[in-house]
């Protein structure tokens, strides 16, 4: 098998220690009433590491950056889909993009996985590095690898499926649990970097609960900066570039977590950011709020929940103004750092409020001295995006660029929003894998 693609982003959540919750456990964790052990699990403090900034980069710069991973990381999801649904249209890719096209990949990019023996197509030459470029926040934790357990780094991704490790985190040759598939996976940038290496079957583990005979990508070569994290990709397995199921899935089908469920918590307060892997916790929640469940669409893969609307308020010396939208969809993505929405979207939004847009050419977003507040209606209630989430980045002027950035770069269906971390620091958000639900509820933090 061999196909063309782009190489996923790497941004998402992050593990800084990690601790047992003391509930109880049960034997059989699809038959029973799910708010009754809400708060089992793995608990996980997180960490926001801040964005890689160039000293010469200017905010579009970053942004511009920002969306390039993103635009890579969803036609690599694209052609992942594609391939493991027999060249099926992923429903959330927008309808100009052909299948042949995501079959074939972009000139100058290509990734190529290979069922037979790949032994004597591995490289013997180690990691020339690459100063990263991901100009994103990042959530930057550990897991174990393999028997006995090798610590590696790894971000959570709920835009992404596969645990694909960075080159030098672990050595097969030193655990006892590891099984060569025999497969192996090639990735060429069109940039002209590259990751070549194999697939594993291996024990993976967190607070000593394991995950055994999952599906790992091991780089053996690569251009990119060894000190980079790996990535844990929470989506669905019909995204999956190894064809294999999630991480968390694998824990809960092996008695190591009560369900595949998380809650998400990335308080700015680093001392509030968490997740909780198996169950969500309750503390979290802000004194008498209580989850909100919304259905989720998880046929393309994806977390995706319908919005009713969307608004946008503005308040000056010349009163207030208002501008909303109705009936998009939202991919709930802890991958991405910013709001990517269509361009035309973003461009009636500021300018019905009389901000002034910047076009970049790739994308357009707003300038502004004080915050817009900005709220979105899920499952019929609504939430308000914080005021310091408003913002992507400063100039050195005080000028603010906004978070909320209108492209048609990503490849993504008309009405499809990508929504990231200015939502995800404003709200308290548990992703149900067994029930296809996302539930919000306004946070503690």
């Amino acid at each position: 098998m061999k196909f063309t693609l782009l190489t996923p982003a790497v941004a998402g959540l992050v593990l800084s220690s990690i601790t047992l919750s003391s509930a109880r456990r049960h034997p059989h964790p699809h038959k029973h009433d799910y708010e009754d052990d809400y708060d089992q699990g793995l608990h996980m403090p997180v960490v926001r590491r801040e964005p890689w900034v160039r000293r010469d980069a200017e905010p579009l710069d970053q942004i511009a950056t920002q969306l390039s991973h993103m635009a890579s990381k969803y036609r690599h999801n694209f052609q992942a889909f594609a391939d493991n649904k027999d060249g099926e249209r992923n429903p959330q890719m927008n309808k100009s993009i052909s299948i042949d096209d995501i079959l074939k990949g972009v000139p100058g990019t290509t990734l190529e996985v290979d069922e037979t023996n790949k032994k004597d197509r591995r490289a013997t030459s180690g990691t020339s590095s690459l100063t990263p470029s991901n100009g994103y926040a990042m959530w930057q934790g550990k897991l174990n690898v393999g028997t006995p357990a090798q610590e590696v780094s790894v971000l959570w991704d709920t835009g992404s499926a596969d645990l694909i490790l960075n080159t030098n985190q672990y050595d097969e040759k030193k655990s006892s649990s590891d099984k060569d598939t025999n497969r192996w996976f090639q990735i060429g940038y069109a940039d002209g970097t590259s990751v070549e290496g194999s697939i594993y079957n291996e024990t993976v583990s967190i607070v000593g609960k394991e995950a055994r005979s999952q599906a790992i990508g091991v780089p053996t070569t690569s251009t990119f900066d060894p000190a980079d994290p790996g990535i844990v990709g929470l989506a669905w397995q019909s995204v999956s570039v190894l064809k294999r199921r999630p991480l968390v899935p694998t824990l809960a089908r092996q008695g190591s977590i009560p369900r595949s469920m998380f809650g998400v918590a990335l308080a700015r307060d680093a001392s509030q950011a968490e997740i909780r892997i198996g169950g969500y916790n309750p503390k979290k929640l802000a004194s008498g709020a209580s989850l909100n469940w919304t259905p989720v669409d998880n046929s393309g893969g994806f977390w995706v929940v319908p919005a009713s609307r969307v608004v946008m308020k503005r308040v000056n010396s010349q009163g207030t103004k208002t501008s909303k939208l109705t009936n998009r969809n939202f991919i709930m993505d802890t991958g991405t750092s910013l709001i990517f929405a269509p361009t035309a979207d973003v461009k009636a939004l500021y300018e019905a409020l009389g901000i002034r847009i910047v076009d970049a050419g790739s994308f357009i977003t707003g300038v502004f001295r004080k915050s817009p507040t900005f709220t979105m209606t899920i499952g019929g209630q609504t939430w308000t995006v914080k005021e310091d989430s408003m913002t992507a980045y400063s100039d050195s002027t005080g000028l603010k660029y906004g978070a909320i950035v209108g492209s048609d770069d990503i490849g993504l269906a008309s009405g499809q929003w990508l929504v990231g971390d200015p939502f995800f620091s404003s709200v308290y958000t548990v992703f149900d894998m067994d029930r296809t639900r996302l539930g919000l509820a306004s946070p503690s933090f």
